[in-house]
């Protein structure tokens, strides 16, 4: 197979003026059945696996200086090790990870399915970079500030438990603790130097015994202190607020459901009464806290304000000290996965996942009294496009459709409606210059010239209907439509004529440059190894030429002007900013089971967005780049 990186055999520089444009598939994917969620929280996505272990295999790692630990007073021996980093790399799916903290715009999170990839946040959990890889799993992190913040995690071949520490913001980490035969399920630092520890004793893989550990000078020395909770041990949260604990005990779990036993401290730990519990036994404790639902984690806002977050359930409110709970009803409910975590007194922040490998981030400012999706998802948009420095989508509403316009950080916000009818023609995209809009799709071409306030319908296409269309401005474009033999229509003034074209392949996708260039898929060949070759046309379409074969069996892209483009089929893209003369190529970490992009847009300041689909929820979820590529934002799900 031909290569296809920068230096790639695509010679001829387009000389003819490229308008706006960009092309998509009208295909919606599949919406197979959800698979069953997981049933603890640790369990592994094969989504976000993809995604960290490619980014672990490009990290450059360099070590740190080491600082030697000791640690008396403890059975366990200790150890240290000088901690590893690597440079930052973007991640490309920036909505699949595990948030363990969040100090205003600084956050911190682990990868649920391969912890020992740590992700930082600037931006507030929008975006995401590995931070370090740790040679051990990491299964908690706890920041106090900015920049002192501590880990646990899983080391000597999953035999012990480490505790890690940082003072510079996690730039270096050094092992100050390290515990055997324990699991570490809890962890809550009031202080850089004070914090507790919450988990289990015994052998791995089956209940313990609860215990809980406290250290005043950052985890160089813990005591063990008396841990309240009784029975089998299958992990525990603990949450500490002005002084005052909160202790949270996981046993036994069955199908979506354990007991739980909830216990509130008011001497900074040394003591402890019980509160509330739940067992499957209604003789097993009293009516607070629900019986449903695992066990995830604890945030403590005050000493009588609390939230648990219960994974296969809900994130659950108190405001009686622990004697009563409900479901917070801004927040999803019946969720996979969920956490929960408070900066300070008022400022906290909730992250659920409702399915495999996706996560929504919610945000509140006043305690937990009222919760807002922090990134909202956008509308169902049909199609993507470009007008100018924008982003546009096609929503369809009762009785037509309206055209969207992407604003940024104040979200989508409708822009213009379009003729009754519409709803079901499945229109491919939209395009513009001025006040005259294209919309292009079905057997018609709706043309505006008042900027979507009137619209006039073109002439109706031959064949069944599109397969692919594109166009690159309100004049040009070309069409794939279906018919006995695949036909190839294009047009040079806005569909009011429109030249059959021949090909010397079976035609699929189509990608519009100009009314003389395009970019367009065959069909592939019988066999579950076949796939399609990308050909290009300089001249209308009287020669085409053969340019490479595609790892995916859909093809969509868009060029804006002054040359810039995007090509993508399956999980890989290719950028161009000269026209098409040179290429080059990304392979997009997408999750497991995605077939590949289902539309691309580029726009006039060269930004990228893409829609790609997931099979576990039937949405799509819409990322966008301001480098060509090389890092995505997920700008929400459709």
């Amino acid at each position: 197979m031909p290569t296809h990186d920068d230096d790639e055999r695509l010679r001829a520089r387009i000389k003819e003026a490229i308008s706006l444009g960009f092309a998509m598939r009208r295909r919606t994917p599949s919406q197979p059945e959800r698979r069953p969620a997981p049933v603890w929280r640790f369990g592994a996505t094969a989504a976000l696996a993809v995604v960290v272990l490619a980014l672990a295999a490009r990290s450059a790692i360099r070590p740190a200086p080491t600082r030697v630990a000791a640690h008396p007073g403890r059975v366990s021996q200790v150890v240290s090790r000088s901690p590893v980093t690597v440079q930052p790399k973007a991640l490309a799916a920036p909505d699949s990870p595990w948030i363990q903290s969040l100090i205003g715009s600084v956050g911190w999170a682990i990868a649920e399915s391969n912890p020992h990839l740590l992700l930082k946040s600037v931006t507030g959990g929008r975006t995401w970079v590995v931070a370090q890889t740790l040679p051990d799993p990491v299964t908690h992190v706890d920041f106090v500030n900015t920049a002192d913040g501590y880990l646990t995690a899983t080391g000597c071949a999953s035999t012990c438990t480490l505790l890690e520490a940082t003072t510079n913001g996690g730039a270096t980490w050094t092992v100050v603790a390290r515990g055997r035969q324990e699991s570490w399920t809890g962890l809550d630092f009031t202080s850089p130097a004070a914090g507790y520890i919450a988990g289990t004793t015994g052998a791995p893989g089956g209940p313990g015994t609860y215990a809980l550990w406290h250290t005043a000078n950052g985890g160089r020395t813990m005591s063990r202190v008396a841990d309240p909770c009784t029975g089998p041990a299958f992990g525990q949260s603990v949450s500490f607020s002005a002084g005052q604990g909160w202790l949270l005990c996981a046993g036994q779990p069955s199908a979506g459901q354990e007991s739980k036993q909830l216990y509130r401290s008011r001497s900074g730990g040394r003591s402890w009464t019980l509160v509330t519990a739940a067992a499957q036994s209604p003789s097993g404790g009293g009516p607070g806290v629900p019986f449903s639902g695992y066990v995830g984690r604890l945030a403590a806002v005050s000493g009588s304000t609390a939230f648990m977050a219960l994974n296969r359930g809900a994130v659950e409110a108190t405001s009686s000290g622990g004697r009563s709970w409900t479901p917070v009803a801004s927040l999803p409910i019946n969720s996979d996965v969920a956490t929960v975590g408070f900066s300070s007194p008022q400022e906290g922040w909730a992250e659920v996942s409702q399915s495999v490998g996706e996560v929504d981030i919610y945000a509140t400012t006043n305690g937990g009294r009222r919760w807002s999706l922090r990134y909202p998802s956008v509308p169902p948009v049909r199609g993507l496009g470009a007008i100018g420095h924008t982003f546009y989508g096609l929503v369809p509403v009762a009785g037509g459709l309206e055209v969207w316009a992407d604003l940024g950080s104040r979200g989508w916000s409708p822009a213009a409606s379009l003729p009754a009818g519409l709803a079901g023609v499945s229109p491919e995209g939209i395009t513009a210059r001025g006040r005259t809009w294209v919309v292009y799709g079905g057997q018609h071409v709706h043309t505006s010239a008042n900027a979507g306030r009137t619209w006039a319908e073109g002439k109706a296409l031959p064949g069944y209907g599109p397969i692919s269309a594109s166009f690159s401005s309100v004049r040009a474009g070309w069409y794939v439509m279906a018919a006995a033999n695949p036909m190839v229509l294009r047009t040079a003034d806005g569909g009011a004529h429109w030249t059959t074209v021949t090909t010397p392949f079976s035609p699929e996708d189509v990608v519009a440059e100009s009314s003389r260039t395009a970019w367009m898929m065959s069909q592939a060949g019988s066999g579950s190894g076949q796939y399609p070759f990308l050909w290009v046309t300089r001249n209308g379409g009287h020669t085409w030429k053969l340019l490479w074969q595609l790892p995916g069996h859909h093809l969509v892209g868009g060029f804006a002007a002054g040359g810039d483009g995007i090509l993508a089929s399956g999980h890989d893209i290719w950028t161009t900013t000269d026209g098409g003369a040179r290429w080059t190529r990304r392979t997009l970490p997408l999750p497991h089971g995605v077939g590949g992009v289902e539309a691309a847009a580029i726009s006039g300041s060269g930004a990228l967005m893409i829609m790609v689909p997931n099979p576990q929820t039937g949405q799509n979820s819409i990322w966008q780049s301001t480098t060509h590529g090389a890092s995505w934002t997920v700008r929400g799900r459709v």
